[in-house]
């Protein structure tokens, strides 16, 4: 026994230092990227990080903007990225090619909320009183236009001929014909309409009254409430599916035990559905193919990644503080989340 100790030595003390090699390069690395896994949650500690699972392959990076920044809109083309910052009163121009910030466009009054023309020529930016229009050929203000009290969020068809304003005091909706930018009709909804969302055949207009804990369907055809919804407390910014079935309805009030997503079937307009997430989830966004919906909890710093097949949450992405708005980028295969307390943008790359 003592004789095979003997032998074996040698083998021994190469394999020590071996994993002793192999335990400073783990160590320096993790000086430099590290990240740490807890059911399902995924910490980003670094400006870029590589986070896998079994359902989704993520790539995460951040990119500062300006203060507090809320809404973000992309070209048709995904080529740029514009996102409102309501504390410098500001648009912040990235590109996706290299996510880096190409320009900033002074504006007025809070920006909160963007929307980008279907031909990405005109991009809106909703403020404190009024919509500001950006010409996106060379980023600057060419007209201001007025809509009701405290607008919050703006929706365009996708023809480019309209937009429909929320405005959360008035409690109602403006559309605003694009061809000379003059409201032509105004809708009353419930208390506080906030986030709104259009079916992908434009018939339909799917407004949350934030106050009233409903949402409004609007037919665009007449210009109409056809019916009201009763979701969570305080339902924010919905989205809706690409195949136009379903909406679904974040409520930022809900008990912080319990904060959900409401589910919408658009075929008869009645909840069929909640899903548990974080807390406050304030919006979401989904994949092009519809199998996942990302929601940005802002009271949790988190982004959770819903299956759509069976509606359960199948992972969460920890992000920067307080994340509000966000959107995917096709052409990058990458989601965009303003995080408005920490004055960044995280992209989330999907491999």
């Amino acid at each position: 026994m003592i004789d095979e100790v003997s032998r074996n030595t040698g083998a021994y003390n190469s394999k020590k230092v071996v994993v002793c090699i192999l335990f400073v390069l783990v160590i320096s690395i993790a000086v430099i990227v590290f990240y740490f896994f807890d059911n399902n949650t995924y910490y980003i500690s670094t400006t870029t990080t590589i986070l896998k699972n079994n359902a989704l392959n993520l790539t995460i990076q951040n990119i500062s903007v300006g203060n507090n920044p809320g809404g973000l809109a992309i070209t048709p083309d995904g080529k740029y990225l514009y996102v409102a910052n309501a504390g410098s009163n500001t648009v912040s121009v990235i590109s996706t090619a290299n996510n880096t910030v190409v320009n900033t466009i002074s504006v007025k009054s809070e920006p909160s909320y963007i929307a980008i023309t279907p031909n990405g020529a005109y991009a809106y930016t909703v403020n404190e009183n009024n919509i500001s229009i950006i010409s996106t050929s060379n980023n600057t203000v060419i007209k201001t236009i007025k809509a009701g009290k405290i607008p919050v969020a703006i929706a365009i068809t996708s023809d480019g001929k309209y937009a429909y304003i929320s405005n959360y005091v008035s409690n109602n909706v403006s559309i605003v014909a694009l061809s000379n930018s003059t409201i032509i009709n105004t809708i009353s909804m419930g208390l506080g309409p906030n986030g709104l969302v259009l079916s992908p055949n434009n018939n339909y207009l799917y407004v949350t009254n934030l106050a009233s804990d409903n949402v409004s369907v609007v037919s665009t055809l007449n210009d109409t409430v056809v019916d009201t919804i009763k979701v969570g407390s305080g339902p924010a910014f919905p989205a809706i599916t690409p195949d136009g079935m379903y909406v679904y309805v974040p409520n930022y009030y809900e008990m912080q035990n319990t904060p959900d997503v409401s589910i919408i079937s658009t075929s008869n307009n009645t909840v069929v559905g909640t899903v548990q997430v974080g807390n406050n989830p304030i919006a979401i966004a989904f994949s092009s193919d519809g199998r996942y919906a990302y929601v940005t909890n802002y009271g949790s710093n988190t982004v959770s990644v819903i299956s759509t097949s069976n509606n359960t949450v199948v992972s969460t992405i920890k992000v920067g503080r307080n994340p509000s708005s966000i959107l995917i980028a096709q052409n990058v295969k990458s989601l965009y989340v303003t995080n408005s307390g920490s004055d960044t943008v995280s992209v989330i790359s999907v491999i």
